[in-house]
Formats: C-alpha cells, sequence, structure tokens
C-alpha cells in the first residue's frame, strides 16, 4: 500500500493499529493510534462546521513553542487562528502588476504550472478576460490561483501574451506565432526564486 498523504498515514495507522501507542505525552501518558483518529475527527468535524470542504485550503497562523517536561525537548505549534484561504487579494496584486515577491515567493511557478496554464488558455479559445474572480474561476485544476496569476504575468512579459484591458481587472490574448521562450529568463521568476533561496 502507497501512502501519499499525512491523512492517509493517519487512516492506517488507525485501522491497523488503533490499540498500539501512536506517541508518548511528556507526562508519561501514551496516545493510541485510534485516539490521535477521534482527535483528528473532532478537527475535521470543526473546520467542515465552519465551512471547509475537502480540496479546500486552510490558513493556519501559529506560534512555534519550545516544550521542556522531564530534560526532554520538543518543538509544538501552538495555533492561533484558521480560515479559509481566499486567493484574492494576493492574486489581485499579481495581475495589477504589483508583485510583493515576499509572500508571492512560494508560488514560484515551475515548468509542469506553465503547461497546465498555456493549455488551460488554449482551451478558453486562446485569451483570458475576467474580472478577478473569473480569472480564478478559469485557473487549471491541479495548480493554485495564485501560481496561475503569476504564470501568466510571467507569459505576457516574455511576449507569449498580449494584455488587454476591456474594463476587466485582467485580460491577455495569446500571441499568434509565438515561439518557445526561456522561462528562467523572466526577471519576475528571477525575483521570486531570488526571494526563495
Amino acid at each position: 500500500m502507497k501512502i501519499n498523504t499525512l491523512y492517509e498515514l493517519l487512516r492506517h495507522g488507525v485501522e491497523k493499529f488503533a490499540s498500539r501507542t501512536a506517541f508518548d505525552m511528556f507526562n508519561g501518558e501514551s496516545v493510541t493510534y485510534a485516539e490521535v483518529g477521534r482527535r483528528a475527527a473532532a478537527v475535521q468535524e470543526a473546520l467542515v462546521g465552519a465551512g471547509v470542504k475537502a480540496g479546500d485550503k486552510v490558513d493556519i497562523a501559529f506560534t512555534p513553542q519550545i516544550n521542556e517536561f522531564r530534560l526532554r525537548r520538543s518543538v509544538q505549534l501552538q495555533i492561533t487562528a484558521m480560515r479559509l484561504h481566499d486567493p484574492k487579494p494576493l492574486c489581485g496584486m499579481i495581475l495589477e502588476d504589483e508583485l510583493p515577491v515576499t509572500e508571492a515567493s512560494s508560488y514560484c511557478p515551475d515548468r509542469s504550472a506553465f503547461v497546465k496554464a498555456w493549455r488551460r488558455l488554449q482551451a478558453l479559445g486562446g485569451s483570458v478576460a475576467a474580472d478577478l474572480d473569473g480569472v480564478i474561476r478559469q485557473c487549471p485544476h491541479g495548480i493554485e490561483p495564485e501560481r496561475f496569476c503569476i504564470c501568466l504575468m510571467v507569459l505576457c512579459e516574455l511576449g507569449l501574451l498580449k494584455t488587454v484591458k476591456p474594463g476587466s481587472v485582467f485580460g491577455a490574448k495569446m500571441v499568434s506565432g509565438s515561439a518557445k521562450v526561456n522561462l528562467e529568463s523572466s526577471e519576475l521568476i528571477k525575483r521570486l526564486k531570488a526571494r526563495r533561496s
């Protein structure tokens, strides 16, 4: 059985090893896989109650802390807030060419993201023209809206898309006869990569 996600690992542990110890607490108490599963289900219930659906992204704010007990030290994360992720603020800044490099650097697209974005543009008839919500809705499956918006801006920068402003937040059309380009030559990509390193 191949396990790809933390959820799959947890589910496998609960199904196969329910009564076994998953981890030991600092107070000497042991927590079984079944108890971890119950606690995870409680978190899931709270998130669903807050409107989170499968596939949604959740922003979590936390404070890292050092927990020291009986001469044992470990890192713990104290969650201070959770909310459903909203891509609109960052996407709006990206499409207005006001890229906040610090926030956007984690969305630096790789080649596969550009391929998905290009294929999506082809499926849309070679252009995208919409308000911010519309651009986000046109985002291809498997790519975050922020990454898609960066792809659009890089494709414009490299001359593969021509920007048009038909009164919408963003509009771009594929340039006919456009040739292959070196994505690494994009100044935008260089800035994002420099921030990540």
